[in-house]
């Protein structure tokens, strides 16, 4: 039937028409917003799964400093090595019994730290416990008296910048003098003992830049640690446990002597953790309740083992001290892995390449002296350790200690490698 019959609108076809029109219309309009929606959806799930931008960590590489005896550890950059100073002459008096005078402050000691070439760059000096708060008024009030390079008393210029810092919840007082062509920066901290920590970038040989300067320290900074309680103003005194030492020879007549008590100056907190033990004509501090053996060889060769009871120096947790004071091809051997000089002669004298322990990384201390830790043992257990290597007169000497022990006894494994440098006379 038309739509359009003698001239008239067939209104009921119109309306059909209308109807359809809609219908597809709307179905359209529908067909392309829920279209639209889902190509949204999936953008921004495409913007989600975006990576973020990843930041390097310049720190990454860098070796770290601990200081168990007071507390604290730090990065700092892998081109520069380190020295301790030991006490200053002030300290040195009190050591001694002797009466001071003057207005030096005693310090327990002074690391410098310096790139090859000796150039020094920042020290940190260790003073002693003060009650006075880490505050720009604490400063002015004169209760913060800074030795050596931070001595800010005999400077020309006073600071011009005196500050809080705040890093890793460490309260860090700034004392610096910021000038066209001059950078002094003091940064001060407390261990947790209350010893006073003061970083110095005196030394610093380019002084004129000094915003460079002090982001090197910052970033440093913002690794620092501090670690168990810090040293007690008294020494801990432990009673020596004798474990049996064989020889290789005969020692008939003679039989050596331990003393029966001997003085740390282990941190307080550790008091009831350490032991002291006489093995192989040598006194060596470790864990608390252990037990061990010593030996000796004919060529003076020394071994000691400390372990807990039902232990063994082949596995578990465990401590040992290894010392060749005589035998040439043991000296080097031993030392090879860890002296790069000592690794030259033993390749030149001995046959057979040199061992390198597995994971073995090196952190130098002095010339002499290194710290070092290794892949972790099948069980988990950290490894950590010092080795000491000289030449005398064509003559070598190793000493070793590497303990063993699980990664919640880090510290404690520290204290007990710093007591043995202490103790062996390994840092003069």
């Amino acid at each position: 039937m038309p739509f359009i019959t003698q001239g008239k609108t067939n209104l009921k076809y119109i309306l059909i028409v209308v109807i359809l029109a809609a219908i597809v219309g709307g179905g359209i309009l529908g067909y392309y917003y829920l279209w639209i929606k889902d190509l949204e959806t999936r953008l921004a799930v495409v913007e989600l799964k975006m990576p973020e931008k990843v930041i390097a960590d310049e720190t990454a590489n860098w070796k770290i400093y601990i200081n168990g005896t007071f507390g604290f550890e730090f990065k700092y950059p892998s081109n520069l090595s380190y020295s301790s100073m030991g006490p200053n002459s002030v300290q040195q008096q009190i050591n001694n019994g002797e009466q001071i005078s003057g207005t030096v402050e005693p310090s327990y000691d002074t690391i410098n730290f310096s790139e090859q070439g000796n150039e020094q760059k920042f020290s940190v000096g260790i003073f002693h416990k003060t009650d006075t708060s880490l505050t720009p008024s604490g400063y002015n009030d004169g209760g913060l008296f800074l030795s050596g390079a931070c001595d800010l008393r005999w400077m020309d210029s006073k600071p011009n910048i005196i500050k809080n810092n705040k890093v890793n919840d460490i309260e860090i007082l700034e004392v610096k003098i910021a000038e066209t062509n001059k950078f002094l920066g003091c940064y001060c901290l407390k261990n947790k003992a209350g010893n006073l920590i003061v970083f110095s970038t005196a030394s610093f040989k380019d002084q004129t830049n000094f915003q460079s300067v002090d982001k090197v320290i910052n970033t440093i900074l913002a690794t620092l640690k501090l670690t168990g309680e810090g040293p007690g103003e008294d020494t801990i005194v432990l009673n020596v446990v004798q474990l049996k030492t064989d020889y290789g020879f005969d020692t008939t007549g003679s039989q050596y002597s331990y003393p029966s008590t001997v003085d740390t100056s282990a941190p307080k907190a550790y008091e009831d953790k350490l032991g002291a033990y006489g093995a192989a004509e040598k006194v060596i501090v470790g864990p608390k309740g252990w037990t061990g053996e010593g030996f000796i060889a004919a060529d003076g060769s020394g071994f000691i083992g400390l372990y807990p009871f039902n232990g063994s120096t082949k596995q578990g947790s465990r401590i040992t001290v290894t010392v060749h004071p005589a035998c040439v091809g043991c000296a080097l051997g031993a030392a090879a892995p860890f002296f790069p000089e000592a690794k030259s002669q033993f390749e030149k004298d001995f046959p057979g390449p040199v061992e390198i322990p597995s994971g073995l990384k090196i952190q130098p201390i002095t010339k002499k002296l290194i710290g070092y830790s290794l892949s972790n043992t099948p069980d988990g257990l950290e490894v950590n350790g010092v080795a000491y290597f000289e030449m005398n007169s064509g003559q070598p000497y190793f000493i070793q200690m590497e303990v063993t022990l699980p990664s919640t006894g880090h510290d404690l494994s520290t204290v007990i490698l710093n007591l043995f440098i202490q103790r062996q006379g390994l840092d003069k």
